[in-house]
């Protein structure tokens, strides 16, 4: 069992103390995040610190380091907008995209409960299959813009009706989970500040593939123990929301709603 944090615990307290177990001791993580009632706010300690230190790594760090060798629907990633002002901006639509994958991620675990694993699967890729490819037929100018919100539109009204149904005292651990899930982010920071102050692009890449597998290696445990489900049907699902969340993403600027810099910046992250 987790340690109940005390009853006059300051919430920075709370957050050091889950943050710690998420890196040490993601056992005793994972019960926190089922069990206990400030397990929302400890973790929300730990997501405002990231979006603090997000905005002022990023506000530093050369808009062209690491170099960008592929151009990405045609974003330009090297002409960015840089500076604490814009950056803030970026990171404003954190907590939305943040709150897609709590959607996303509750579905996808639900819907890889029970029956064959292949099945399953098909079932939640084509939640991602559909918006992507609209996205690729819209690159390629085969479909307007609104067709890809159309797409959005089929796919997202059986899923809202399917997470409805879930249970409210699931939600806040999931909701922990996802809020808590950057500590990943914050424990590595230094080691990408040295990256950056000694132009290590090597060192770069190296950190941000191992900040990949260590969130879903992490995270599909965590998952797994909240969730209560098998490793592989928790990796199928926390794989599968952070693609749709990145579609998403995209799916906002075609809409218009998010500009090309704002997803410049988002997908760079």
């Amino acid at each position: 069992m987790a340690k109940v944090p005390d009853a006059g615990a300051s919430l920075p307290a709370l957050g050091w103390r889950l943050a710690r177990s998420i890196v040490f001791t993601p056992t005793r993580a994972a019960e926190t995040l089922r069990s206990s009632p400030d397990a929302v706010p400890a973790a929300l300690v730990i997501y405002f610190a990231y979006l603090a230190v997000s905005v002022a790594f990023y506000s530093w760090k050369p808009v062209d380091f690491p170099v960008v060798t592929e151009d990405r629907l045609g974003l330009q990633l090297s002409n960015m907008p840089t500076g604490p002002v814009f950056w803030a901006k970026v990171q404003a639509w954190n907590p939305f995209l943040t709150a897609i994958l709590a959607f996303f991620l509750a579905w996808f675990a639900q819907a890889l409960k029970g029956g064959r694993l292949a099945a399953r699967v098909f079932k939640s890729a084509l939640v991602w299959i559909l918006p992507m490819l609209a996205i690729l037929l819209w690159s390629g100018k085969a479909v307007p813009n609104w067709a890809v919100v159309a797409v959005w539109a089929v796919v997202l009204v059986p899923m809202i009706r399917g997470t409805r149904a879930r249970p409210p005292e699931t939600w806040r651990p999931l909701i922990a989970f996802v809020l808590s899930i950057v500590t990943v982010n914050l424990t590595l920071c230094p080691l990408f500040v040295v990256a950056v102050a000694t132009r290590n692009q090597g060192l770069y890449t190296v950190l941000e593939l191992g900040m990949l597998a260590w969130m879903l290696g992490l995270g599909c445990f965590l998952i797994g123990r909240l969730e209560e489900l098998p490793a592989a049907r928790a990796f199928v699902g926390l794989f599968f929301a952070m693609l749709a969340q990145i579609t998403v993403a995209i799916s906002l600027f075609i809409a218009g709603i998010v500009s090309k810099d704002i997803l410049k910046a988002l997908m760079s992250v």
